[in-house]
């Protein structure tokens, strides 16, 4: 019996190379929120101050713990026979339970239960270390001194956090430790959650985490064993380096990039030479305090002020939110009446048809995607997409019209491995899209390695190039 907690989480996850670290905070419950989870709690954690990070726990536990995630899964996620029928389900989770015949500590089990989770093709279900455990690593273990970046199957070395330059940025990364690259990428693919079959947002997650990811593939080694080819060689070279403490990482990362994890939800500035107005929106969730909808009204009212011609909306890297805050941009961008969700809701205004502000914007719109749109951002792209608004430049997004969400956070009694399960699955009232991939570009920019080191923004450069020869 799964004892029923009457608490409700508005969950934001902000990584600061924490893949894994969720925060949350109390909220209202609001029914169709896409990243509100009620929380159901299995056990209890273990205190910090008698965890043992070593410890393998018994066999009978974690098959308690693997039974009592495929039961949450298959009691609640809502499409979970979308792409493979009950028998393959069932037989792919016997196959990995039986690998669960042996005492293990918490890593060695969550590999077995990741491929289950993956294999549910749903970007709001998904596992996380212990709490107990993750602290643990970010305050003991050591970490892969690089970023690497995927470009297609090709890894490079975007950034190295070494004290002497022994990994040059740009260097075509072949192997680590004696695994090549490609091997890790599927391999990556394989555990990794993501919406349908969509690869494109789960290496947009790899190549912004990378340094957690790869640690955490590499089990936090001591050493690496990393085979190169630089940028001016053609000969491959082995470099051996020591893994890094966390605070370490963050402290190079921070002297030698500048790196600020933080910024600003949404921005909006003008290129008055272009007549051209750039909004940036990095994440539609709702905060109390946030001035989302001034700052829509704001920004319209000046491009209507002043006649702006051209718009760029970027949501690039945008993972979601609330949809008040889709339809809130949608009413200034769409010149009709649309209906917002094919889903049923309670609340009927997700339902009927939404009349834009009289202020819309009618000019040449651009909306830039990279992989990181989920959630809602999916939604909002699928929306546009449908409705011929816009052009959309960049890559394949991360999600589309349907989703899955209002989730079952739990922690599993043994090992109080976390995670979420998906509920109820959202669609936004469209047709001819896809839900086994993204939604595609009508323009395609893929930035190239040096680009991506210099911080050269490829798909912005290339809208305003549009903009510029469509002017002329």
């Amino acid at each position: 019996m799964i004892p029923e907690a009457a608490v409700t989480f508005i969950m934001t996850i902000r990584d600061r190379f924490r893949l894994n670290k969720l925060k949350s905070a109390m909220k209202t419950m609001i029914k169709y929120v896409l990243t509100v989870a009620t929380s159901f709690f299995i056990g209890y954690p273990m205190s910090s101050q008698t965890y043992d990070p070593e410890m393998k726990y018994p066999t009978d536990q974690l098959q308690e713990d693997f039974t009592t995630l495929r039961r949450l899964i298959e009691e609640n996620h809502p499409a979970l026979y979308r792409y493979y029928d009950v028998e393959f389900w069932s037989d792919y989770c016997d196959s990995l339970y039986s690998l669960v015949n042996h005492p293990m500590t918490e890593p060695e089990f969550i590999k077995i239960l990741e491929p289950m989770v993956a294999k549910v093709h749903c970007g709001h279900t998904e596992l996380w270390y212990s709490e107990d455990f993750q602290d643990f690593v970010y305050s003991q273990k050591l970490f892969i001194p690089l970023s690497a970046y995927y470009i297609h199957d090709t890894a490079y070395i975007k950034r190295q956090y070494t004290d002497k330059n022994i990994l040059p940025e740009g260097s075509r990364i072949l192997s680590i430790n004696n695994i090549d690259v490609r091997s890790i990428q599927e391999s990556l693919f394989e555990t990794m959650n993501g919406d349908g079959f969509n690869k494109q947002n789960i290496l947009f997650t790899i190549n912004k985490t990378p340094v957690s990811i790869l640690s955490k593939y590499f089990d936090y080694s001591e050493k690496y064993e990393i085979e190169i080819i630089r940028p001016s060689e053609s000969v491959p070279t082995l470099v051996s380096v020591k893994g890094i403490k966390y605070d370490d990482l963050l402290a190079i990362a921070g002297n030698r990039y500048g790196d600020n994890p933080d910024r600003e939800n949404f921005s909006f500035r003008i290129a008055d030479s272009l007549s051209t107005a750039i909004i940036s929106i990095h994440s539609f969730v709702k905060n109390e305090d946030d001035n989302y909808v001034e700052f829509l009204k704001s920004s319209f009212g000046l491009i209507d002020e002043q006649n702006i011609q051209n718009l760029i909306v970027d949501v690039r890297g945008n993972d979601g939110g609330h949809p008040d805050y889709s339809v809130g941009l949608l009413k200034y961008l769409i010149n009709h009446d649309f209906i917002y969700f094919k889903t049923k809701l309670d609340d009927p205004e997700m339902n009927n048809p939404i009349t834009p502000y009289s202020n819309s914007f009618k000019g040449n719109l651009y909306v830039l995607m990279n992989g990181g749109e989920l959630s809602t951002t999916g939604h909002f792209i699928s929306l546009l997409k449908y409705h011929k608004t816009g052009k959309l430049v960049g890559q394949e997004s991360g999600s589309t019209f349907s989703c899955n969400d209002n989730s079952l956070v739990f922690s599993l009694p043994n090992t109080h491995i976390r995670g979420k399960v998906a509920r109820t699955t959202f669609e936004t009232a469209v047709s001819g899209l896809s839900q086994e991939k993204g939604i595609m570009p009508d323009y395609h920019v893929e930035p190239d390695i040096r680009d991506i080191i210099k911080n050269i923004d490829t798909i912005m450069d290339y809208t305003l190039k549009l903009i510029r020869d469509r002017s002329r």
